[in-house]
């Protein structure tokens, strides 16, 4: 960005975070986003003591970049679990030159902590479903953890961990349909599904000091003056060109102009979807599967595991947003595009093999 500057709710929050941790969390309650990041900032100040003569805008900016950085490693073993090496190494590529991630990575906001914690509970969860052994536990604690803070972070992981919670099911009936006993697998599916529903219990009863707030900023959203609801249809198809820009240009796109980049995004998802046709197809007539297609996961859970962690919280604050009140803004939909870099990743490999 090139100079000490911090512009309107970067320093909004910073003068917040400065503030005793009880004047923090009494000034969120009515805010639009909970404390979680702003009690972070807080002793982020007390430790690195940033100033107009001392690095005012980069110590500021350093845990931003610091959860940006955590979000490429996490994509990592992410995308190698659910794709292959190929398609994990060229999702950090992406990750790290992606417009979108760069930017919040610099911003002094909250939205690189709320993705980094949303990876690490699909990672959490891909590995507590797939997982047989006692040491297994620990990354449901992981989950739990992460998700309580994810929602104390913002509002809007809520849809994050609903995405989570739909993949946990498939994970669950695909872990169940894939025993070839199932009297002696019973207690196996039983205990994960336990589990899973303990970890969301001990998710609540974490943010049960904060649900009263919740409650009121869900039936009473303290929307800005300036966020309208839509009108017509063309201002819904106009912020949806702005959101499939967003996944591939951030949030200035060249010359802004969206629907180019809209249209990539759309021609990255067929790419997508048809390697995941392909791959699946390949692996029914191949004997050889494991080395085409390394994943741990049949082809078609990849596919839905990928789509529902993206699109599944942008098509609930769509719904929201046109059947409610206007909570879209496209600043709240980085928490879950991350993964979108390993759809890119996988549509690019499987361009490259077919060429």
């Amino acid at each position: 960005r090139g100079g000490e500057a911090l512009w309107y709710e970067e320093m909004a929050g910073v003068f917040l975070a400065a503030n005793p941790v009880a004047q923090i969390i009494t000034h969120t309650a009515g805010d639009i986003h909970p404390p979680g990041y702003y009690l972070l900032l807080h002793l982020w100040q007390q430790f690195a003591q940033p100033g107009v003569a001392h690095g005012l805008e980069f110590l500021y900016s350093w845990p931003s970049a610091a959860f940006g950085l955590l979000i490429v490693a996490l994509l990592y073993p992410l995308t190698r679990r659910l794709f292959n090496q190929p398609v994990a190494l060229l999702t950090v590529w992406l990750a790290a030159i992606n417009p979108f991630q760069i930017w919040y990575s610099q911003e002094v906001r909250m939205y690189t902590l709320a993705g980094a914690l949303a990876l690490l509970c699909l990672w959490a969860t891909l590995l507590w479903f797939d997982d047989a052994r006692p040491s297994r536990w620990r990354w449901l604690m992981a989950y739990v953890l992460a998700a309580a803070l994810g929602l104390y972070t913002v509002y809007y992981f809520v849809f994050a961990l609903a995405s989570i919670n739909a993949i946990a099911l498939m994970l669950w009936g695909a872990r169940r349909s894939a025993q070839s006993s199932p009297a002696n697998a019973q207690p196996v599916h039983r205990s994960a599904l336990a589990g899973w529903l303990l970890a969301q219990a001990a998710v609540i009863l974490l943010y049960s000091p904060w649900l009263p707030v919740l409650w009121r900023q869900a039936s009473e959203p303290p929307v800005p003056a300036w966020r309208s609801s839509w009108q017509s249809i063309s201002e819904v198809l106009s912020s949806l060109s702005e959101t499939s820009a967003a996944f591939v240009t951030g949030q200035s796109p060249v010359g802004q102009v969206l629907w180019p980049w809209a249209l990539v995004t759309l021609l990255v998802l067929l790419a997508f979807v048809a390697s995941c046709v392909d791959s699946s197809g390949r692996a029914t007539h191949s004997n050889h599967r494991a080395t085409e297609h390394p994943s741990v996961y049949a082809t078609g859970l990849v596919l839905a595991i990928s789509l529902v962690f993206v699109f599944l919280p942008v098509l609930l604050i769509y719904l929201v947003s046109w059947l409610v009140t206007p909570i879209y803004h496209v600043r709240y939909l980085f928490t879950y595009a991350p993964l979108f870099m390993a759809i890119c990743a996988a549509g690019i490999v499987w361009l490259a093999k077919r060429s």
